[in-house]
């Protein structure tokens, strides 16, 4: 069985947040690869990621992807109290190319655990997949590419592209979003109250 590291320490998690906070409302880019396969980064509730590998980039066939998106709160799942690593399923078993859960409690939020095969590098090249975060918070992305039979690691290039629920709304506009709802339920909740001074119901 093939052991990944890509625990993610307190202070890369905070430097994740601190750097990704000006962009979550305007959505960016994350570059993933086999030497830096897993990303951390704050996300909003209503954002999208979509992965696809780089165009520009060759890729080996057959071949065996292995992806991860998950809830920080959720990564003591997939490691290994002893080892400290993740597992990836070995080839041959019908989880092959997926990562291991290390146990069977609940998880806290949605995640993705997903193993792909291509066959051919056409395959690879028109790939695309799609995960919707439904909650505000930390995630982290993970990635491996492996030979399917022997579980030998590919180079490989993915792009990881993390879309705004607000579409192309630029970074220092968000904050005004927060204003303006505020303004909205200061106006309504005034009308509310009036309505009630007068004897009046509001549905």
């Amino acid at each position: 069985m093939r052991s990944v590291s890509w625990r993610h320490s307190r202070a890369a998690i905070t430097a994740a947040v601190l750097t990704t906070l000006p962009l979550l409302a305007s959505g960016y880019s994350v570059a993933l690869s086999a030497y830096d396969p897993s990303t951390c980064t704050g996300v909003l509730g209503g954002s999208s990621l979509k992965l696809l590998f780089d165009q520009s980039a060759s890729i080996s066939a057959p071949a065996l992807l292995s992806v991860l998106v998950y809830n920080i709160a959720d990564e003591e799942r997939f490691v290994d109290p002893v080892s400290g690593r993740a597992t990836l399923c070995p080839p041959g078993k019908y989880c092959a190319g997926q990562f291991i859960v290390q146990d069977s409690q609940p998880f806290k939020h949605p995640y993705l655990n997903l193993a792909v095969t291509f066959n051919d590098s056409h395959q690879a090249s028109i790939w695309r997949n799609t995960f919707d975060f439904a909650d505000t918070g930390l995630y982290c992305v993970a990635t491996e590419l492996n030979t399917p039979d022997e579980g030998h690691s590919l180079d490989f290039r993915i792009n990881a592209l993390f879309e705004a629920p607000y579409g192309k709304l630029p970074g220092a506009d968000f904050p005004k979003l927060g204003v303006c709802s505020w303004i909205f339920v200061y106006a309504h909740f005034k009308q509310a109250s009036a309505g009630c001074a007068n004897g009046s119901s509001f549905e």
